[in-house]
């Protein structure tokens, strides 16, 4: 069952990742994936809600806004591991797709709880907030990224200097892949300037 990833994520997340590795399946990942997602889309549509920036958007809208955060953020987790496998084969690792599924949603467990935590301190109207969010963001996500890096490494069986190769080849290709989306796609240069 999903609940026992989440328990080992919660108490000890490096039995999480041997539990992954023994096992390599996705069934119960795919689980957890799916609860996250809907915690993402849930978060945000609280913070969407509680926006003073943002124009009003009818509540009729409030589902169909969560249930596309979260089919989002399903397709977001499932190119990335697809990224994540071909760059760590290509640099020597031994893992398959499952193996990057499961360290990207074992990631999006902290930044799912994380972004529901945030969405609740806002509804609060404290003016402490913003810094306890803050704090609780700082602290998930360096917990989530570790567990995914170190992931990565058990599952990949990488050592540490490929690890960091890959995950900068990885950041670069997304940087690489905005700048050619934003600035050279002649579609966006026509639509840009009708933006205004």
């Amino acid at each position: 069952m999903c609940l026992e990833y989440v328990e080992a994520l919660m108490r000890n997340p490096l039995e999480a990742i041997r539990k992954a590795k023994r096992e390599k399946s996705a069934k119960e990942t795919s689980v957890l994936l799916a609860v996250e997602a809907l915690l993402v889309g849930l978060s945000l549509v609280l913070l969407i809600r509680e926006s003073k920036v943002l124009p009003v958007i009818p509540t009729s809208f409030y589902l169909p806004l969560l249930l596309a955060y979260a089919t989002l953020q399903i397709i977001n987790i499932l190119i990335m591991a697809g990224v994540i496998t071909l760059t760590f084969n290509l640099l020597g690792g031994r893992g398959g797709y499952i193996d990057a599924f499961n360290a990207e949603v074992f990631y999006m467990f902290y930044t799912s709880i994380n972004l529901i935590l945030i969405s609740l301190l806002n509804l609060s109207f404290s003016t402490l907030a913003l810094p306890l969010s803050f704090i609780v963001s700082i602290f998930l996500q360096v917990i989530g990224l570790s567990v995914c890096l170190r992931s990565i490494k058990e599952l990949f069986r990488v050592d540490s200097a490929t690890l960091l190769l890959g995950l900068i080849v990885v950041l670069l290709g997304i940087v690489g892949s905005i700048f050619t989306l934003t600035i050279l796609s002649p579609s966006l240069t026509e639509i840009l300037p009708l933006m205004r």
